[in-house]
Formats: structure tokens, sequence, C-alpha cells
């Protein structure tokens, strides 16, 4: 496959692609995270998201700085786990109403 074809089923991709995550730190350091219920009808479909997340997350590291992806990840995992059954924070917010930029209409 050539470069050029990938590149434009990338972008085919790419123009049907959903926003499915963001998340954003403000200066003072709060995280604010923006997503869709409606994303995945199964709830539990976000777990295979933070799944790939966390991979991702392994290898962006592994390519950018040489750390082993699988040592990256367990730490990640830890960390995870952690914060699951002592959080450091509430979590606060509220679900968003139609007509903002989590619509997929």
């Amino acid at each position: 496959m050539s470069n050029r074809h990938e590149s434009e089923a990338g972008d085919a991709a790419a123009a049907n692609a959903k926003l499915l995550l963001a998340a954003l730190q403000h200066p003072e350091g709060a995280i604010e995270m923006m997503f869709s219920v409606e994303t995945w009808p199964d709830p539990s479909v976000w777990g295979l998201f933070l799944a790939d997340l966390a991979r991702h997350v392994g290898d962006a590291y592994e390519q950018a700085q040489g750390i082993p992806a699988a040592g990256t990840v367990a730490r990640v995992l830890e960390l995870f786990r952690k914060e699951m059954t002592h959080p450091t924070d509430q979590t606060r917010g509220h679900l968003h109403h139609p007509g903002g930029p989590f619509d997929q209409n």
C-alpha cells in the first residue's frame, strides 16, 4: 500500500470520525473531561477504550522517550487501581445537554 493511498484512507476515516473524549487541564491544575454517554450503548465498552488508551500511552512513551511500553502500561494500571479504590479528588460535573461540541448529529 502506498503512502498516498494510506493518506487518502486516513482522510476518509477522519471525515467520518467521532470525537470520543476531550480532556483539558486548566492553569490552576483542574482537569475538565468531556465525553458523550451516547458514544456506545453498552457502558462496559469504555473499559476497552481505556485499555486501548493505556496501550497507546505505553507505545508513545516508548517511541518518544525509550521507556518500555510494558513498564509504562504497568505503571498506568497501578495508579488506575489506586485511584479507583482511594480517589484523590471527587468527581464533579454534569450531564451535557444537546447542542454542544459532543453532539454527533
